[in-house]
């Protein structure tokens, strides 16, 4: 998960402390993503952050958080949101089972706050198939050329 040539760099995490509660939510994505979610997060949910517990920079991911503590993913899959001591069970099972509900005592404001500034700031872009204007050029030189060549 060190792969620095991916695009925005290597794995990276960056912790967020509830202020009201003991929850500790985590964001894993590239390194850049990362980043620049942090400065999003702090800004926009500072009210619901324990800003003195809360990363200001990205740290590099070592294998925590677990798959089995996200809560939400984001731009198909490539950022995704933790709550340490969540442990859905259903991430190893099959497919139709259904998620584990979250522990009592999460603070749901932060969660909200930080689901909503994620998936503002960051889209999925080019996600779906877009239709393509084709070139012209090629097909009205031909037009120039057989209209040249009728002349003849």
């Amino acid at each position: 998960m060190s792969n620095t040539s991916r695009p925005g760099g290597a794995m990276a995490a960056a912790a967020f402390q509830s202020s009201s509660t003991s929850s500790i939510f985590r964001v894993l994505a590239d390194n850049e993503t990362v980043s620049t979610l942090i400065g999003d997060i702090r800004s926009n949910c500072s009210s619901s952050l324990d800003s003195s517990l809360s990363s200001t920079s990205p740290s590099p991911y070592g294998g925590y958080p677990l798959p089995e503590q996200v809560v939400q993913y984001y731009r198909a899959s490539s950022i995704a949101l933790t709550l340490d001591g969540y442990n859905d069970s259903a991430v190893f099972a099959p497919d139709g089972t259904p998620d584990t509900p979250l522990p009592s005592g999460v603070d749901t404001k932060l969660m909200d706050c930080m689901n909503q500034t994620i998936g503002l700031a960051a889209p999925l872009v080019d996600g779906g198939v877009g239709l393509t204007v084709p070139n012209l050029g090629l097909l009205g030189l031909l037009y120039v050329v057989w209209n040249l060549l009728s002349l003849v």
